[in-house]
């Protein structure tokens, strides 16, 4: 939000992976939510746009 003005948790059931990887990755690099999406992106098992998504925020909220 800081860095692009949108409230992602409102506006992600409508955006695609692809357009959400391309915010991700834009985000400061010293920006908390950048160094931890960088971590956890070594973590991701699939291919599913869908999955991959939900486990990213699952992971970004602290869970398993």
């Amino acid at each position: 939000m800081r860095e692009y003005g949108i409230d992602l948790m409102e506006r992600i059931d409508g955006m695609s992976w692809r357009r959400f990887s391309a915010l991700a990755r834009n985000l400061s690099p010293f920006g908390a939510a950048a160094r931890r999406a960088e971590r956890l992106r070594s973590e991701w098992k699939t291919g599913n746009d869908r999955e991959s998504a939900e486990a990213f925020f699952t992971q970004m909220r602290g869970g398993e």
